[in-house]
């Protein structure tokens, strides 16, 4: 699928950089801070054209905000640059339960491939232990169902992350 113009092994460290917690109760842990993150890339069954698996970016700075069991990520620097352009977003946002964060960028760029139209869903999943995120972030395209999007219809890009905050102080 060489259509694409996504630049995938960019966006990916970006999503990437945005984690949760492993505790498993639903009173949520204090995922907030400011994190330098890790990321490498997994398979890539979509076919993205930058995509190359086992490559991995780092120094990747995210903010985490969190309000109760609601938190934000906001990738920043080049990365966070990177997301806005090819996505027409920086910002995940989702629920925190327990140490257990997941946070969803919906893109609005618009993408095509013959009659097929997407956009690009990041899902992030991560474990929070002290001030240590680990995770992994999937690309999806979200399509309009045309029969153009056919080789879209089940597809996803994987990406395994980690990262680190400053101490907390209790």
């Amino acid at each position: 699928m060489k259509a694409r113009h996504v630049s995938l092994v960019v966006l990916l460290p970006l999503v990437a950089s945005l984690a949760c917690g492993s505790d498993n109760s639903t009173t949520p842990s204090n995922v907030q801070g400011n994190f330098t993150v890790a990321v490498t890339n997994g398979t890539d069954t979509c076919g993205f054209a930058t995509w190359t698996d086992g490559q991995s970016s780092s120094n990747i700075p995210v903010a985490v905000t969190q309000n109760g069991n609601s938190a934000t990520a906001t990738v920043t620097g080049l990365q966070g640059t990177f997301l806005n352009t090819v996505l027409g977003s920086n910002v995940f946002s989702g629920a925190v339960a327990g140490a257990e964060l997941t946070l969803e960028l919906h893109g609005t760029r618009s993408f095509t491939q013959g009659a097929c139209a997407y956009t690009i869903v990041a899902t992030l999943k991560a474990n929070a232990e002290g001030d240590v995120l680990r995770g992994t972030i999937d690309y999806a395209p979200d399509t309009n169902s045309s029969a153009d999007c056919a080789s879209l219809a089940t597809c996803a890009a994987h990406q395994d992350f980690n990262g680190t905050r400053p101490p907390t102080t209790n």
